[in-house]
């Protein structure tokens, strides 16, 4: 019964943490949709065809851990959205190493990171922008790597309440407990300053819901 009410528990706050961060998703696309009914109705009922994909996939799997290319293929559906909006501004380099395709990660764990790197770096440059997003196998870990050019200093602000950096912080706890860790901040590269989000957690290909592994995990401490 103890070990049934710790599943419980632990389904239902991860399950509560990512109900979290979907009207967030949600504000953003809408406001990115209504800005196209006028303009370009047909783009605009695409992107809702598109986010309702989102939902849908979301809502199947909310408690899952999904493969990186299932996430990978939601992170694409969102981008569609914000191509609308941003045309040829935006694009995305993908680098999924073979070893890392069919790892197990969180549901919607890489969306928020590139939603982040499009609202507040691609969207506030003057000139076109893109998104490096790299996935791969390091020993037992998984990596995932969101990059994204840095705005001038100059470039209009665009407030953050960091609700979805601290969602992802406090699912990947849950989940892992102190096996994962979230990094953030400005990097150099040859090509110039970047600013990186980074999330290493163990490599798995195994299927399991994350309040399983929730569970698995408080149960080890």
């Amino acid at each position: 019964q103890l070990q049934a009410q710790v599943k419980a528990d632990a389904e239902t706050q991860y399950l509560a943490l990512q109900a979290r961060i979907r009207p967030h998703f949600l504000f953003n696309s809408l406001n990115s949709i209504a800005s196209l009914i006028v303009s370009k109705p047909e783009q605009a009922e695409e992107m809702v065809l598109d986010l309702s994909e989102l939902f849908r996939a979301s809502l199947d799997k909310r408690n899952k851990l999904v493969t990186v290319t299932e996430e990978v293929e939601f992170v694409k559906t969102y981008m569609r959205i914000e191509t609308v909006r941003l045309g040829d501004k935006l694009w995305v380099n993908w680098d999924i190493r073979p070893e890392a395709a069919n790892a197990r990660i969180p549901l919607l764990i890489l969306q928020p990171l590139v939603e982040n790197a499009v609202h507040h770096g691609v969207s506030r440059l003057r000139g076109r922008g893109g998104i490096d997003v790299t996935v791969l196998r390091d020993g037992k870990r998984l990596q995932v790597v969101v990059e994204n050019p840095v705005p001038p200093d100059d470039a209009p602000k665009r407030e953050s309440t960091g609700v979805a950096l601290e969602n992802i912080a406090q699912r990947l706890k849950l989940i892992y407990g102190d096996d994962a860790e979230l990094t953030q901040g400005l990097a150099k590269t040859p090509n110039g300053p970047v600013y990186r989000a980074q999330i290493k957690v163990p490599y798995t290909t195994v299927d399991i819901n994350a309040g399983q592994a929730a569970s698995d995990n408080e149960g080890d401490d």
